[in-house]
């Protein structure tokens, strides 16, 4: 009675959550003469939106890998490109999280390799293998948004009350009391939590091939 009511709210939360990233990615830039999508930009987006799932500051971590509520935000931002005979191929991917020494949204991790993902990195694919709900027309550019929670097992991972996430289950983390929340977990007990994914046609000017800087 206690899980399935917050299960399903916890996805709707996240639902909500990946589509403010968007909203706010298609336009932050559009009063500025270079519309182009920063670093930054991403950093204070994705900080904005996960407002909507971490009450005050407890996103951030306290110090290195501890962090208030044991887990913090994490996510992909892709780009694809349709090929013109139907295909198409991941140009370029950025990860987002903050799960190390991250007291403010300008700290917020960016890189380049993708970490448990929905999505899958692939070049002259079906557009479906890359993700099931992904079409594209043409030589057109998608973006999809991918959000998530990372809460991680070992490497001194710990909630800022100093508890250790070795200690600590993430039905437990997340507030269950019988389910489990859903995820991908690796065997190493590493895992990402609650994936959102929503895909957008950008607007003009805001993405290109390269990654944005």
């Amino acid at each position: 009675m206690h899980d399935v009511p917050k299960l399903a709210r916890m996805k709707a939360r996240m639902d909500f959550c990946a589509h403010c990233a968007v909203n706010m990615i298609q336009n932050v830039s559009q009063e500025r003469g270079n519309k182009r999508i920063t670093k930054d930009d991403i950093r204070y987006a994705i900080a904005g939106a996960y407002l909507t799932v971490f009450p005050g500051k407890t996103m951030y971590t306290t110090s290195n890998r501890t962090a208030p509520l044991g887990y913090v935000s994490h996510g992909q931002i892709y780009a694809i490109k349709g090929n013109s005979n139907g295909t198409a191929s991941v140009l370029w991917c950025i990860r987002f999280h903050n799960a190390y020494d991250c007291p403010s949204p300008s700290k917020i991790v960016l890189e380049s390799s993708p970490w448990y993902s929905l999505v899958k990195i692939l070049t002259n694919s079906i557009p479906s293998n890359i993700y099931p709900d992904l079409q594209i027309q043409g030589t057109e550019i998608k973006i999809i948004v991918e959000c998530a929670f990372h809460y991680v097992k070992g490497n001194g991972y710990k909630f800022t009350d100093g508890r250790s996430c070795d200690n600590v289950s993430p039905k437990t983390a997340f507030g269950f009391w019988v389910l489990n929340p859903p995820g991908i977990k690796g065997s190493d007990g590493y895992g990402s939590f609650f994936h959102s994914v929503v895909i957008f046609t950008p607007k003009p000017g805001l993405f290109n091939e390269t990654p944005p800087q």
